[in-house]
């Protein structure tokens, strides 16, 4: 007993004979009742090693493996173990493969698994009343998943091999669960779910003549000779290939890794090898992908109660034949399987054999010899069969190997070692594509081994070509030649293009992030940034930003925004070619350019723009609407961060308001240049031009901005009806804003000043309210003259208004009073208070302010104490409900009236100002309200002159008339997010345009803003700026390509750089790239090449870099029908196909070339145009010399029996 534990731990030994007596050991104990099964079944050891035990074999094991689980399933918790660990999924793919005198074993084992007692504590727990619901739930799931499977096709997973999907298999109506059940007792069709549908092919036995031609052929290629391992390949390729099944070479994977090691080999001769070894997995990759379509054929598969055999399966093996060579007879079997690998041969066979699988009308006895044709194998090949098929190299792991190993050779410097390698990629990603379905690989939570090998597979393949395109374009930088960096050109689109292909067959979308990490992303960049591939391949650059948008929204996000300012140069070279007189066409191609100013920094858009707009406008063209979008466009000129751009667009608007309206045109009696004013002539663009360009940061603006006011003010004498009308009507809606330029001093504010006079036609007594609003705010000016003048307006308002009100107009004295709303220190207004005050308290104040009968000093201190109370901003809602607001404005403007005795009331002013001040700061509704009663202003200025001594009150007026009188142009930053920091401490305050406190004296603390800075540069053109800054993305490369791909109408036409931007100017070097970018034009050049070879050399180096280019035109989809059907292939080609060859090496050359052309004319996609059929002009050619039996091209196929 102390030696059980050993004896189990030796069931896995490495070593054979050390297995072999373990197992012996213990069969003997248990067969002699020395152990227990029920104590073996105790140690947690035992059956997961005998498990192993059975599937590492050899196969001799196993009939004492099988002996010694009998025993255990006697044992009720044996079984249970047993079956939890996977052992009856794996009794049943072993049963499909075993030998014939192991299959009643297998068949009686399963059956106690069956049986086994977990089913009936299932039935015990179904007639349970508490859990019958469950029961039938799981029970209904159950059949639901038969219900769902394909009951008979064949299942292809990592460990089965071929295994039956039949319920059983009934003969004279008897149901066989013996010997001969030769199908599995449950359906084991491929779930339509499972990510992996195919994987490894049924076990082809072979012959000993067989395997010594694959023994030999793997001796050879692991030769140190290098001319042994190329005949070597080139036999493989040439003989075992064609005469043995492809899928043999995965079940006996010693040769192909042979191969695969080929093709790792390093140094500068390891072309030699790596070429005939990519041929050689080109073609069994070929093979491969037909034989899969031949099994995956649904006309191909069994029906229902049949068996799958040999011949149902497409194995072609019959089994009378079982002891012949591969090589005997597979030379056959490549004619039977046909072209396409899935179209079988029919002649002298019968059609109940094509698509139906076995032939039904033997006897039960053919059924066992079919069977016994697919899993009995000579003597000799056991051990093989244990040691290598049920290890087999399965169709993906194929396929991952080549993919871990051909990235680098896709680089190399040899063009005929890239050719065949994107060929060979892309059959490989052809025969991948047949053996998983995408939209389930990347949805498991848990991966199978399989699944696991592939999605990691996958992410490497993508990590190395990011690696590779980042290598690729450091190169392209450093290269010290043209033809170097053109050749990095080619590897860098053909990589991206591989890239593409692999994220469009094997990702969706969802699973982006799945395999796109940073690293990937880098490459992803560098590959969208690159203006040749985004013209080139533009659908597949969509396609990859739609990937990395998915796995790095922020990084996504970034490129849109660069393509963003790609489609606003795209729009800026249409906009400098579109006349103004296509309106919309016009404004809205100027829209889109605009943006992307900051980019070029050329002043011919903005100075087209202005011209063409005005122009438009002066002719009566342009309907309202687009004047109204010329102006806002104008606007987003005039505010654009960039200086450069700004100062550009104030300039040419000047110039504009010169030639329109200036002294040189005072010869023009019929003022006919004056309409083109009519674009400035809007208050939206005036105020910019005061808040904005007189405060703007770049002096050459300000002074722009400054003499653009002037000349329009100056400008009206030359101004036509029409347009002076239009100007007085846009001058009166903003003259309370040109109010702050108004000064004595200055021939600017001298024009302010006396614009009113104009406006208002000389109107003296204010009658309209806007004027007095106007001289109201020249209170404020800084300009002492400016003030005494506005004063005495205010003061001729005030007396021609009635004679009862406090204090009597003749105290005002203009030069004392000129300061009255002058305020030597600022207050500040606060929007948000510290106190808690109760509305019981506001409601105990209102009493004695609305009570009868109160004492004068009592009223006075209510009032008081009602000013301090609405300090708190929520309280204002409960007072107004309580006392409205037109009551407090009538009782404001009766303290100021004379009633015929001591007027007491008038004391109560202090506060009454003070309430209405706190009320107008939190409300924008009551300062327009208030700002149209013309009483109630004049009540505000008396107050400020009654309290004239009182710094308290009449800063409180002084305060309450600018909050009336500049509503228009204050903005409030007490709302959300909008808040600003006041010597360290949160404070709300008042925020005004930047002009206001250099032109005003305000009486208020407030913070300023530039005017519109919002509507400035948009989201996308500040990101860009960003990753032009911080970034190494070659964006400003990038824009620079689609400038001049833009300008010249495509890059193939790139020959000379358009001089419009200093900054968007090409190189000839970096022409000549972009050119090399277009597949067309790429490929024309090399065969000009080819046609001016001086050497066999030269034309094979050219054939097989064009060869290499065609392979990337069916890898993007792409036509190219132009270059396919130009004469420059019969130019470049007729002297080879024509010629007789005069040697051996001629002979060589002709057949590459025959070679490329068959490549080449099975890419092309023919072209249709006027109703006819375009076709190569070298096709004709071919057929011509092909016909003629006296041609050089005839002969020397002939010589060569092809």
């Amino acid at each position: 007993m102390t030696h059980v534990p050993e004896y189990i731990d030796k069931l896995v030994h490495p070593i054979l004979e050390i297995r072999g007596r373990a197992l012996s050991s213990l069969l003997q104990k248990v067969e002699l009742n020395l152990v227990t099964c029920g104590r073996l079944s105790q140690y947690p050891k035992f059956l997961p090693n005998l498990l192993q035990l059975l599937d590492l074999g050899p196969h001799t094991l196993r009939f004492q493996v099988l002996n010694l689980l009998s025993f255990m399933f006697k044992d009720d918790s044996a079984r249970r173990q047993f079956a939890s660990l996977g052992g009856t999924y794996y009794l049943r793919s072993l049963k499909a493969t075993a030998p014939l005198d192991l299959l009643p074993d297998i068949n009686h084992l399963l059956q106690k698994l069956q049986n086994c007692p977990h089913q009936a504590s299932e039935d015990i727990t179904s007639r349970s009343p508490e859990l019958q619901p469950q029961a039938e739930e799981k029970k209904g799931q159950h059949w639901a998943a038969l219900d769902d499977t394909e009951e008979n096709s064949l299942s292809f997973t990592s460990n089965q091999g071929a295994n039956f999907s039949e319920m059983g298999y009934t003969v004279d109506g008897s149901h066989m669960e013996s010997l001969f059940d030769l199908t599995l007792q449950e359906p084991s069709a491929t779930d339509q779910n499972s990510p992996v549908t195919f994987t490894v092919f049924p076990w082809q036995a072979l012959t000993q003549i067989d395997r010594k031609v694959l023994d030999s052929t793997t001796q050879s290629l692991l030769s140190h000779n290098e001319a042994v391992v190329v005949a070597s390949l080139h036999f493989l390729d040439a003989i075992v290939l064609k005469d043995f099944p492809p899928e043999v070479l995965l079940q006996r994977p010693a040769v192909i890794q042979a191969v695969y090691g080929c093709i790792e080999e390093e140094g500068e001769l390891a072309w030699r090898v790596q070429g005939p070894a990519c041929s050689c997995l080109l073609t069994l990759t070929q093979l491969l992908s037909r034989r899969i379509a031949h099994f995956k054929d649904p006309h191909l598969m069994p029906e229902k109660e049949e068996i799958a055999s040999s011949s149902s399966s497409g194995l072609n093996t019959p089994n009378m034949d079982i002891n012949r060579s591969c090589c005997s007879f597979f030379g056959g079997y490549m004619q039977n399987i046909g072209a396409h690998g899935h179209v079988r041969h029919t002649k002298g066979k019968d059609e109940g054999h094509l698509g139906d699988g076995p032939n039904r009308s033997g006897s039960f006895n053919n059924v066992i010899k079919d069977l016994s044709g697919t899993t009995t194998h000579e003597e000799d090949d056991g051990d093989e069969f244990i040691l290598l098929g049920m290890h087999q190299l399965t169709v993906t792991g194929h396929c991952s190997h080549i993919m871990r190993r051909l990235c680098s050779l896709m680089v190399s410097p040899r063009p005929s070692i890239q050719d065949v390698s994107l060929r060979l990629l892309t059959s490989c990603l052809a025969l991948l594509q047949q053996c998983v379905q995408p939209q389930f690989l990347w949805e498991q939570e848990d991966y199978d081994e399989v699944s696991e090998e592939i999605t990691g597979e996958i992410r490497r393949i993508i990590l190395c070509i990011s690696y590779l395109i980042v290598a690729g374009f450091e190169a392209k930088r450093s290269a010290s030649t043209n033809t170097e960096a053109e050749r990095q050109v080619m590897n860098i689109n053909c990589l991206a293009l591989i890239l593409y292909r692999i994220l469009t067959d094997f990702i969706p979308l969802e699973a982006s992030s799945q395999v796109i990490d940073n690293d990937v992303c880098e490459g992803m960049i560098r590959i969208l940034c690159d203006g040749g591939f985004y013209f080139e391949h533009m659908s597949q650059h969509n396609v990859l930003l739609k990937h990395l948008s998915i796995a790095n929204p922020t990084v996504g996000t970034q490129i849109k925004s660069v393509l963003f300012a790609a489609q606003s140069l795209k729009a800026t070279s249409d906009f400098l070619q579109t006349s103004s007189s296509q309106q919309v066409q016009f404004l809205d191609l100027a829209e889109k350019a605009i943006p992307v100013s900051s980019i070029h920094q050329s002043n011919v858009l903005v100075e087209k723009f202005v011209r063409g707009v005005a122009k438009q406008i002066s002719l009566g063209n342009m309907e309202e609407e687009h004047v109204e979008k010329a102006q806002m466009l104008l606007l987003q000129i005039l505010r654009f961060p960039d200086a450069t751009i700004r100062l550009s667009g104030y300039k040419s608007v000047q110039r504009l308001v010169e030639d329109s309206v200036g002294a040189s045109q005072a010869v023009d009696t019929l003022m006919t240049r004056s309409p083109r004013i009519l674009l400035l002539l809007s208050p939206t663009v005036i105020r910019h031009l005061v808040y904005f360009g007189l405060a703007d940061d770049n002096e050459e603006v300000m002074k722009a901005a400054k003499g653009i006011i002037l000349g329009l003010l100056n400008g009206h004498p030359l101004m036509n009806a029409s347009v002076l009308t239009a100007a007085v009507h846009c001058w009166y809606s903003c003259l309370t804003d040109l109010q702050c330029l108004s000064d004595s001093v200055s021939s600017l504010g001298r024009v302010v000043t006396n614009l009113p006079s104009v406006v208002y036609k000389g109107d003296g007594t204010l009658q309209n309210i806007e004027h007095l609003k106007y001289w109201l705010q020249c209170l404020y000016l800084r300009d002492r003259d400016t003030r005494i003048q506005a004063l005495s307006r205010v003061v001729q308002k005030l007396v021609t208004t009635t004679s009862d009100f406090l204090p009597d107009p003749r105290d005002f004295h203009l030069a004392v009073h000129h300061d009255l709303l002058i305020i030597k220190h600022p207050i500040p207004l606060f929007f948000m208070s510290n106190l808690i005050s109760e509305e019981g308290r506001l409601m105990k104040v209102l009493e004695l302010i609305l009570g009868q009968g109160i004492d004068p000093g009592v009223c006075k201190a209510a009032w008081s104490q009602l000013a301090f109370l609405l300090e708190d901003p929520q309280l204002h809602r409960p007072f107004l409900q309580l006392c409205s607001l037109q009551f407090l404005v009538m009782n404001f403007v009766n303290m100021m009236k004379r009633d015929g005795s001591q007027n007491l009331t008038v004391e109560y002013l202090p506060g009454a100002v003070e309430t209405l001040r706190l009320l107008v700061t939190h409300s924008a509704h009551i300062r327009s309200k208030l700002l149209k009663d013309e009483e109630f202003l004049l009540c505000v200025v008396r107050a400020a002159l009654l309290y004239y001594a009182d710094d308290r009150t009449r800063s409180q007026a002084s305060c309450l008339l600018a909050l009336l009188v500049f509503n228009d142009v204050i903005i409030y930053m007490g709302t959300e997010n909008e808040q600003k920091q006041v010597n360290g401490v949160r404070k709300d305050f008042i925020c005004v345009p930047e002009l206001l406190p250099s032109k005003l004296h305000l009486p208020f603390l407030c913070g300023t803003y530039i005017w519109h800075e919002r509507n400035g540069l948009c989201e996308e053109m500040r990101t860009v700026h960003q990753i032009i800054q911080e970034r190494d993305w070659q964006v400003l490369d990038f824009l620079k390509a689609v400038w001049a791909a833009s300008c010249v109408g495509g890059l193939e036409k790139i020959d000379q750089t358009s001089k419009f931007s200093v900054s968007l100017q090409l190189s000839k070097y970096e022409a000549a790239l972009l050119k090399s970018s277009v597949l067309s034009v790429a490929m024309t050049k090399l065969l000009k090449n080819v046609e001016n070879a001086t050497s066999h050399k030269d034309v094979k180096k050219n054939i097989n870099t064009l060869s290499f280019y065609i392979q990337q035109v069916q890898f993007a989809s792409c036509k190219c029908e132009d270059f396919f059907i130009s004469s420059q292939w019969i130019q470049s080609l007729q002297r080879f196909l024509t010629s007789q060859p005069n040697s051996s090496v001629d002979e060589q050359l002709l057949t590459h070339i025959l070679n490329f052309l068959s490549v080449s004319l099975s890419i092309y996609i023919p072209v249709v145009k006027a109703g006819t059929s375009l076709c190569p002009p070298l096709l004709p050619l071919l057929l011509n010399e092909l016909k003629n039996k006296k041609s050089a091209l005839y002969h020397t196929l002939q010589s060569a029996a092809i």
